[in-house]
């Protein structure tokens, strides 16, 4: 799009969240492997537990970890938006192999540097209206949401350094958790990806 903002994809992920607390052992790269949740050429680099579960590193980047009931599957991109991602298939087949936990939401995301002179200038002209009674401040973080046909929408601006941070979240709720309705949702991730450049970044 021409009027398309100028951005770096920092990381995708996928998001599975329970009714309970996930078993961090679900994790661990033998696990993973031998379950057929990543493929064989993944070199796990690291795993180790946190105070709330667990984490386990791979020689390519990518990153799954356990925090209570939420298990995170994390993609470092670094460039910029691609036509296919590991980690989507990658929590599909987790899912499809703990068919016993029942997952009650499912998160996508996308986190993308913009880069800008000014960030608080840019996040104020950009989402202030300048009629508000704060007019004359500079936000450095904001979060809106909107509710979408298909989907919450959440996304999330921090000012850093030179660059604005978005974080685009698609939220679905599960009423049944079943792993149909799961990989449903992963499956249909370009639609995701597609509503964020056509509809969002195009607002910017």
């Amino acid at each position: 799009m021409a009027n398309q903002i100028a951005f770096t994809v920092r990381q995708v992920s996928a998001v599975l969240v329970s009714a309970s607390a996930i078993d961090p052992q679900s994790i661990l790269p033998e696990i993973l492997s031998n379950a057929n949740v990543v493929p064989a050429d993944w070199v796990a680099v690291g795993s180790n537990d946190t105070p709330f579960g667990a984490i386990t590193r791979y020689q390519n980047g990518i990153i799954i970890w356990t925090d209570d009931n939420r298990c995170v599957f994390q993609q470092p991109i670094h460039g910029n938006l691609r036509r296919t991602y590991e980690i989507f298939p990658t929590a599909q087949r987790y899912a499809a192999a703990s068919t016993l936990v029942p997952y009650n939401a499912i998160g996508i995301n996308w986190s993308l540097d913009v880069p800008v002179t000014a960030p608080e200038i840019w996040m104020r002209e950009k989402m202030m209206s300048n009629v508000s009674n704060f007019s004359d401040f500079f936000p450095t973080s904001l979060q809106i949401a909107k509710q979408l046909d298909f989907a919450f929408c959440n996304l999330t601006f921090r000012a850093e350094n030179a660059q604005i941070t978005i974080d685009f979240n698609y939220h679905f709720p599960l009423s049944r958790g079943l792993p149909g309705d799961v990989a449903e949702i992963l499956i249909s991730w370009p639609r995701y990806q597609e509503h964020l450049t056509r509809d969002l970044l195009s607002k910017f």
